[in-house]
């Protein structure tokens, strides 16, 4: 089991401080295997669904860290995110949780990707 697995699995518990904590944690390892990509949004360990997740949650603290780590994944993959990211940008969001998680992310992964464009929003 790698420490992404390890970490994904500390998502699963309730207290939020301990996957905030973690949530952090992971973004900081972005850089160090962002070649590696398949550590990142693999068939076994996928973060970015995970993140997804998180981002709705009731706990506003576990949403703005995850959100922050979606920015660290776009300064660390580029572009290359939009391609992982799928149908999020299209999902509905019917809680306040959600959709203020998603701006959040939006705004995150705007700040930190360098090479982002209006394509990739589309």
């Amino acid at each position: 089991m790698n420490i992404f697995q390890k970490l994904l699995d500390v998502f699963e518990r309730t207290e939020w401080i301990i996957i905030s904590t973690s949530v952090f944690t992971l973004m900081h390892l972005y850089a160090v295997i962002a070649k590696e990509e398949e550590y990142l949004v693999g068939k076994d360990v996928h973060v970015l669904r995970t993140l997804e997740k998180l981002t709705s949650v009731p706990k506003r603290e576990v949403r703005d860290a995850a959100s922050q780590s979606f920015g660290g994944l776009a300064e660390a993959l580029g572009n290359k995110i939009f391609s992982y990211l799928g149908d999020y940008w299209k999902q509905e969001r019917n809680t306040y949780e959600a959709l203020e998680g998603f701006m959040m992310s939006v705004g995150y992964i705007t700040s930190k990707c360098s090479d982002i464009s209006v394509e990739n929003w589309l």
